[in-house]
Parts: structure tokens; C-alpha cells; sequence
């Protein structure tokens, strides 16, 4: 019953959202919160975010398999465009690149380079959607060490020498990329967004 609707947890997250504005009207918050449409909507309203987990649906393509990609769409009939914020993986999941090492179809398992360029039509995938996006630290760069590492809060090690592998630098290059566009053209990429030929 945790996740039905509770106007005091509203409120008191209305009031964090406030005293957050107060202090930087710059910020975004964003919640992790799993709780009935009805007061996700209302946070939203309100000027917060919402998470929405799309890991499913990019596993499966990153892992060579077919999926549905409908999930990738984070909007709602009604919660405001902008609300939900899609994400591919979080601390939650295990990461994208270490599954395909482990469970990949054919030579997702076995090549790196094969891996990489995967990883790369999974980011086309995500940033080319309309709404925000999350980026689960070094998934630009095929982080490909398991959660359980050192357990699974524990600490992960860093791997800056990624960029010194060209497919690597590729993938982070290809994000580097899709942002860019979703910068400079952001009407792109907004709810109301339609495609036209001329």
C-alpha cells in the first residue's frame, strides 16, 4: 500500500522542491518514486521529475535479441511531456556492456568492437526520443563492470584508459554527438515535436 496515492508525502516533497527552488532556481529534481500515477502526476506539476526505467526494452537490443521498443517512449496521457525522465540503466541494473560480455548473442560476447557499436544504436535509440534522459555514469564509455563488484554498493574502479580504445572513444564520441544535436536543435525533441516533408 506504500505506492498508493499519500497527499502528505506530496506535500512534503512539494516543500523540498520549494526550499531546493529558493536556493537555485537552476536546479532539477528528479525522484525516484514508485508510487500511482495520480501523485506522480502531481509532483510533476508541481516542477519535479519522475524516473522511468527503459532497461528492459534497450537489454534486449543491446544483447541481440528482439524487443519492443515502445517502451522507449517516456510520455503519459496524463502526466505533462517532460515529467518522466527514460533512462537505459541505473545503479539498479547491471550495466549494458557487462551483460552483453557475459550473455550476448553471437559476437556480442566475444568482440569488443562488436559490443561498442551496439552500445552505439542503443544511445541513437535513447537520445533521438523526445524528453530527458538520465546517463548512468561511464555507460558513454561501455562500462562493462558487474554491479556485484566489490558488492554492490561497493566501490567500482575507474577506467579512463577507456578513451585510449578507439571503439570505446567511438561510443562516447556517438554520445557526444546525439547530444549535441539534441542542444542545438531542441525542437526536435520536445512532445509536440512532428516530422514534415517539403
Amino acid at each position: 500500500s506504500a505506492s498508493n496515492y499519500d497527499a502528505s508525502r506530496v506535500a512534503i516533497l512539494k516543500g523540498y522542491y520549494n526550499y531546493i527552488m529558493s536556493v537555485n532556481n537552476d536546479a532539477v529534481v528528479i525522484l525516484e518514486h514508485f508510487c500511482e500515477e495520480k501523485e506522480e502526476r502531481e509532483l510533476v506539476q508541481a516542477g519535479m521529475k519522475v524516473w522511468r526505467n527503459c532497461n528492459g526494452t534497450y537489454r534486449s537490443a543491446v544483447m541481440g535479441a528482439q524487443g519492443d521498443f515502445g517502451g522507449m517512449w517516456t510520455g503519459s496521457s496524463t502526466v505533462p511531456f517532460g515529467g518522466y525522465v527514460g533512462f537505459m540503466e541505473s545503479h539498479d541494473e547491471e550495466r549494458m556492456a557487462y551483460k552483453q560480455s557475459q550473455w550476448g548473442n553471437g559476437t556480442l560476447k566475444t568482440d569488443l568492437t562488436t559490443r561498442m557499436k551496439q552500445l552505439e544504436v542503443n544511445a541513437a535509440f535513447t537520445f533521438t526520443v523526445p524528453g530527458p534522459k538520465m546517463i548512468w555514469q561511464f555507460g558513454e564509455m561501455g562500462y562493462d563492470i558487474s554491479i556485484d563488484e566489490n558488492g554492490r554498493t561497493g566501490r567500482k574502479p575507474l577506467h579512463w584508459e577507456y578513451l585510449d580504445n578507439q571503439y570505446r572513444k567511438a561510443l562516447h564520441d556517438t554520445y557526444a554527438k546525439l547530444l549535441k544535436l539534441r542542444n542545438d536543435h531542441p525542437e526536435l525533441f520536445i512532445g509536440s515535436a512532428t516530422l514534415s516533408w517539403k
